[in-house]
């Protein structure tokens, strides 16, 4: 194979024409832009090239042609053959240089070749640098990853375990569901830095259901055994696991003649080059184990990498003065070819990767948008409408039964008995949830509320978390005053699916991702606990030192997790976990006391009724020897003491002789005993200074956590395998927030954090509001049941609750377009391409065409005409659907608006809806309407008056065409802020 072919086919690689197949996340879009990628590589490239060539022969010919032609009429002139002179021969040897040959154009095609090469790995360009006689590339990296200098630095890491779980696709009325089951990725001494492939469950990897037409196949993400790596291939190793598992698969439904009759359609090759089981499994495995990485700067990336290549190896500095030196003008002529073309291939390359930056760094559609709140939230003036709507919602109903019991058949079954109260009842904390009812009554529920965000105390969003962090950042940049995150802990037996061979480099680049928006969040007075264990715990400070700064490093908190042995651990008991704690502002945060117990109270006493209250005593003698405060004493019984040998009072012999007059030295209760110091109780601090080791007895272990979980949904949470305790979260929340602060979790799992929240306001009487972040379908199956569970009753014991004494409480939870979501809307519009803008702009395919071309697909400002009908398409429940966009919802993040008031106004037969608030101070009016065959004269006629009246707004926004003068556009502001 020639070095033409060669980078052609390596070029076809970095474009992904290998996978055809695939058709998410960026494959999508390369696979429609198949063809004018194939022209670029296969044609407009080597015309480039060739081009390029030719002009650096030309540049360098016409000086030496002008200098020839001198010497031929000078030689003419002399009468002499002019090729015969010494000049005419020094002259064709300098414009043979200039000759690109056909060694030194493949020298180029091979330099070329090398380059990309050696950046590119599987999907993404790494910094993959080692040092070696042979490679030169050795600074700054070493090849080990170490901080600063990971593999992946510098880029996003945007896989998910969502994608990573769940894979499904349906096919002639039947459903195929590929599913992960927990690997058990210790066993056999595998080291969790080696590969990991998808293999079938060891057992019972096959279940079909004929009646529902449904057939799972279960897989574990793992190491290979010893076996395994005997069997299968060391290269190219999950293509041939693929065809074993195809085999196997296979094998089981032609062994069943009924599984065969329905299923054959799976397995069947004929006149297919691929069965579909076997591209599907292709689509899985592939989904799962290439697209995790997104450079920031890949353009600066390999921009700075050329120039190091091009001085260290084209160049071959070390060659220069020694008999292998290379003649100077065949290094340049190279040296400009090759970056000429490298440039051109990175301006390829970096649009791509730019394009998917854009995409992932979009602030994201917020979708759903539901609030749950308990019955006496619901304000007085539509109260007795809401209850009627209320009871005559079978769903809502239905969850009530399910959730706590309750059969509510009537308006007084909605009250309980409370004697303290005024009548004598009260009503149940019954969790009234918004998605079960119709817009019309959300919009009037919400109208009612005078002061929305105020009276909202927890927020949940069903998201990854960097694009919820990214979304939240203008409302609450600088307000959050504590962060706690239990992130995973990348052991490789946990849900962090990591590039194959960058374990470390994959868990730090995802961490630092979401650290540096936390970051962004935390109040200058606010601090952060990260709970991590040994595997990363050297990795996690150093990252933390970079984002924080080592001077705002706290402490190095040691909670003991376990109570017992692991008796079967092959070195230690692994009984505890670290929490790291780093403060925005050292100087500016002040740690919480912990609140003093009885059983330390206890201590204190007052056995001489001492005015000044119960008190303790202490030893007034000190080791620190000085012989000023060496003196004897006289007790009240006449007997003489000195302190211990070695050492000497705390107190000089006059301050002495004032804490006797003061009764504050303590003889005992004969007078006779050596004295001791009283201390008071009324005198000591309010609270005690927090330890850095947390036992169980004091915060909880892992069992408890899961008993927790067990008590109040009354099934094993097999998710949660390390949960954190209430108790835990509670002492953190104590010690980094008072009363009114914004506390966040965004690694929130079955959310522990709110309901410590929620228990600790009850306990200090504050109002503390939560933000809990999580992606997981347990967002939906466990913590939304829990929220609701605590707030009916505190008290739960085989998921049935053991009081009525719950929490008054109104919290509103959010799912978000994710970034997968994002490329699936992407369309190219193709009267835009039929512009042949490549030919017009030369650089158009090469810069612009990604962005010009899907544009409106990203946001499609002529459909804000009709704000309230905006959808994407997104996967839901495994499926594609078409899905509304909370437009008004998603602006709201998008100016950090905080939210007074969501009302709700008609004129002209439509709907407006209507967002007051403030941000820096400003009164903010915001209004929504449908603006087709609107009459906008009436429309600022209305808006005017029944809207605006006598209210003055610092700034007011509409979408649409409008006539209210001084009004800023929605549209204007909303695509600039999206990807701001």
């Amino acid at each position: 194979m020639d070095n033409r072919v060669r980078l052609q086919n390596l070029l076809k690689e970095l474009f992904q024409f290998d996978n055809a197949d695939l058709d998410f996340g960026i494959y999508r879009i390369m696979n429609q832009k198949h063809q004018e990628i194939k022209e670029f590589i296969n044609k407009d490239l080597i015309n480039f090239i060739e081009e390029e060539i030719v002009l650096i022969e030309d540049e360098g010919k016409e000086s030496l042609e002008q200098e020839l032609e001198r010497v031929k009429e000078n030689a003419e002139s002399l009468g002499v053959d002019y090729k015969q002179t010494a000049k005419y021969q020094e002259i064709q040897e300098k414009m043979a240089q200039y000759q690109v040959g056909e060694n030194l154009e493949s020298e180029i095609y091979n330099d070329i070749y090398t380059f990309f090469k050696r950046y590119y790995d599987n999907g993404d360009f790494l910094s993959k640098r080692r040092y070696s006689k042979q490679y030169k590339y050795a600074i700054p990296y070493n090849g080990e990853e170490v901080y600063l200098h990971w593999a992946n630095n510098d880029q996003y890491y945007i896989k998910t375990s969502e994608e990573f779980n769940h894979y499904t696709f349906k096919q002639n009325n039947f459903q195929v569901n590929f599913e992960i089951k927990q690997a058990q990725v210790e066993k056999n001494n595998n080291k969790a830095d080696e590969d990991r492939y998808f293999l079938l469950k060891e057992k019972d990897f096959f279940v079909y259901d004929p009646e529902a037409k449904i057939l799972t196949i279960y897989f574990e993400y793992r190491n290979l055994t010893a076996e395994e790596k005997k069997n299968y291939k060391t290269q190219n190793t999950q293509a041939d696991i693929r065809e074993y598992i195809e085999k196997e698969i296979a094998d089981i439904i032609k062994a069943d003649t009924k599984l065969l009759q329905e299923l054959y359609w799976l397995i069947d090759e004929d006149n297919k080059a691929k069965s579909i089981l076997a591209k599907h499994l292709y689509k899985y495995t592939k989904k799962n184990k290439s697209d995790y990485f997104i450079h920031k700067d890949l353009k600066g990336f390999l921009e700075r990498e050329l120039d190091f290549y091009i001085k260290n190896e084209i160049m071959d500095i070390d060659s220069i003065g020694t008999a292998t030196e290379n003649d100077f003008k065949a290094y340049l002529t190279r040296i400009k070819v090759v970056k000429a073309i490298c440039q051109k291939i990175i301006e390829f390359l970096a649009q791509i990767e730019n394009y998917q930056k854009k995409l992932f760094e979009k602030k994201k559609f917020v979708l759903q948008d539901e609030y749950c709140l308990t019955l006496d939230r619901v304000p007085e003036k539509i109260r007795d409408k809401v209850f009627n709507e209320v009871l005559n919602n079978h769903e809502q109903l239905k969850e009530w039964e399910e959730l706590y019991g309750e059969k509510i058949a009537s308006k007084e079954d909605l009250f309980i008995e409370k004697p303290d109260l005024f009548d004598g009842k009260g009503l149940k904390n019954l969790v009234i949830d918004t998605k079960y009812f119709d817009e019309k009554f959300k919009d009037e529920l919400l109208a009612a509320f005078d002061n929305l965000d105020e009276e909202i105390e927890g927020l949940l969003i069903n998201s990854e978390n960097f694009q919820a962090l990214n979304l939240l950042l203008e409302k609450y940049r600088g307000k959050v005053k504590c962060i706690y995150i239990d992130p995973p802990y990348n052991t490789g037996g946990d849900d962090f699916i990591y590039k194959d061979n960058y374990q470390h480099s994959s868990w730090l680049t995802m961490m630092e991702n979401r650290l540096a928006l936390a970051a962004e969040l935390l109040a200058d007075d606010g601090v952060i606990f990260v709970s991590i264990d040994d595997n990363e715990h050297s990795n996690f400070k150093k990252l933390c030192d970079q984002i924080f700064g080592d001077n705002n490093f706290v402490s190095n908190i040691i909670w003991q997790k376990k109570f017992s042995p692991q008796n079967d651990a092959r070195w230690f008991s692994d009984n505890h976990d670290f929490i790291v704690c780093y403060a925005k502002n050292k100087e500016n945060w002040v740690i919480n006391l912990l609140p003093r117990t009885e059983k330390q109270n206890s201590r204190y006493k007052n056995p001489d009724n001492d005015p000044r209250g119960p008190w303790t005593s202490g030893d007034l003698s000190v080791k620190t020897y000085n012989p000023d405060t060496d003196y004897e004493i006289t007790t009240p019984s006449g007997r003489k003491v000195k302190p211990p040998a070695g050492t000497c009072w705390r107190v000089t012999e006059e301050k002495f002789e004032e804490l006797v007059e003061d009764n504050r030295i303590w003889f005992g209760e004969d007078g006779n005993n050596v004295p001791r110091l009283k201390r008071f109780l009324s005198e000591v601090k309010d609270g005690v200074t927090p330890l850095t080791i947390w036992t169980h007895n004091e915060v909880g272990h892992n069992q408890e956590a899961k008993q927790e979980l067990k008590s109040l949904l009354n099934e094993d949470d097999n998710i949660f395998d390390t949960p954190k305790t209430v108790r835990l979260i509670k002492r953190i929340l104590q010690l980094g927030s008072i009363q009114n602060d914004i506390v966040m979790d965004f690694f929130a799992g079955s959310g522990t954090t709110g309901q410590a929240a929620l228990e600790l306001n009850k306990e200090d009487e504050g109002n503390r509001k939560y933000i809990q972040v999580e992606l997981g379908d347990y967002f939906y199956t466990t913590m939304l049941p829990r929220l609701k569970r605590i707030m009916y009753s505190s008290a739960w014991k085989d998921g049935q609750p053991q009081s009525q004494e719950g929490y008054s409480h109104i919290f509103k939870y959010q799912s978000l377009e994710q970034y997968e979501d994002t490329l699936d809307n992407i369309k190219f519009e193709q009267e835009r391409a039929q512009l042949s803008l490549n030919d017009q702009f030369p650089d158009y395919l090469i810069k612009y065409m990604l962005d010009y071309e899907t544009s409106k697909s990203l946001l499609d400002i002529d459909k804000f005409t009709d704000p309230f009908n905006y959808c994407l398409e997104i996967t839901m429940d495994k499926e594609k659907i078409k899905k509304k966009v909370n437009l008004v919802e998603t602006f709201n993040y998008l100016i950090g608006l905080d939210v007074q008031q969501i009302r709700i106004f008609t004129d002209q037969g439509r709907r407006y809806k209507v967002v007051t608030g403030k941000k820096n101070n400003q009164k903010i009016l915001i209004v929504w309407r449908n603006i087709e065959g609107l009459d906008l004269k009436k429309d600022k006629e209305f808006v005017e008056t029944e809207i605006i009246g006598d209210k003055v707004y610092d700034l007011i926004y509409l979408n649409g065409d409008n006539y209210l003068p001084g009004s800023l556009l929605i549209e204007e502001q909303f695509s600039k802020l999206l990807f701001a």
